[in-house]
């Protein structure tokens, strides 16, 4: 029979007992587990950072300062932000953000940007050139007092990392990644609640939990800080496109849609559990019930349009 060779013996009551919740410190080996992934994952970002000569991320003091603020807000790609009126935009600007991945596509300069880049030999891509040429125009340029980096595989191809302004390259920082270790549904926020409440106002980091998606490393970017409300924008979930594929907007809604398509009706690629432990439609609504549980942290979302609004409530500004 031909397929896929089963896993030695040992490897499956391993991962049987890990997942166990028969055994009692399961939980507790699965965290130290994933810590010890986290510091792992560490030291290779440290390797590749000195062979890009890039700084790394080594506390949440380097993006978000002496912070005035307990909330942050979160900006994602759904086309939802296009209805957020602009007094919304108003009221982030009083707060913290972080723009994820193609957001410089929007008009609205967030304080912080989270990309993500690849070794891939050869040139910048195409998509790389657009978001330099971006981030290196008003109103971003001068705003933005710091830009993540997900570091890409050793050995790191300088040539795919945006190209940046003098006085924005300092500020860049590369940073690390290490998915949680259940692959139960059933532990999921068990395991979450655990995580938050060992990295919750730690700020030392350098690697941060993960599910394939900057959504959740960069709310755990916001756990391990202490922010008391983090506002999800853009996270939709849905088939609707991104922002910049509804028309209108600025002038690089045009090129971004060329540059980064994606057909209405096609499910978030975040959606699929294919390349990620879990969906994010199960991962997202249980990384928002974790923060909930340990009292330490509340998620809301920006627009009650996300699929995730049947579990996670939708961000008043009148209340904050």
């Amino acid at each position: 029979m031909q397929g896929r060779k089963a896993p030695p013996l040992p490897k499956v009551l391993l991962r049987r007992l890990l997942e166990s919740s028969y055994f009692p410190l399961a939980s507790e080996l699965r965290s130290a587990l994933l810590f010890r992934q986290l510091r792992l994952d560490a030291r290779l970002t440290r390797t590749v950072a000195s062979a890009l000569r890039s700084p790394v991320l080594t506390s949440t003091e380097q993006v978000f300062g002496d912070r005035a603020s307990d909330t942050v807000f979160i900006l994602g790609s759904g086309s939802s932000v296009n209805r957020l009126p602009s007094q919304f935009f108003d009221h982030i600007h009083q707060h913290e953000s972080i723009g994820i991945n193609f957001w410089p596509i929007h008009p609205f300069p967030p304080k912080t940007l989270a990309t993500e880049t690849d070794n891939v030999p050869g040139p910048p891509s195409k998509a790389t050139e657009f978001l330099s040429w971006k981030i290196g125009q008003p109103p971003l340029l001068g705003t933005v007092s710091s830009i993540l980096t997900l570091r890409p595989p050793f050995p790191p191809n300088k040539n795919r990392l945006s190209r940046l302004p003098s006085e924005t390259a300092t500020r860049s920082l590369l940073y690390g990644r290490a998915n949680m270790i259940t692959r139960s549904e059933d532990n999921l926020v068990l395991d979450l609640e655990r995580t938050i409440k060992s990295l919750w106002g730690k700020k030392r980091v350098t690697a941060l939990p993960d599910n394939g998606s900057s959504v959740v490393r960069m709310t755990f970017l916001a756990l391990a800080h202490g922010f008391t409300r983090i506002v999800w924008v853009g996270v939709d979930q849905d088939g609707r496109g991104y922002f910049w594929a509804q028309g209108g907007g600025s002038d690089g809604y045009a090129e971004a849609s060329r540059l980064f398509p994606r057909k209405n009706g096609e499910p978030h690629s975040t959606s699929s559990s294919d390349n990620r432990p879990f969906s994010n439609d199960i991962f997202l609504r249980a990384l928002s019930a974790a923060a909930q549980k340990t009292g330490k942290s509340k998620i809301f979302l920006a627009s009650g349009e996300s699929t995730l609004a049947d579990e996670i409530p939708v961000y008043e500004t009148d209340a904050a």
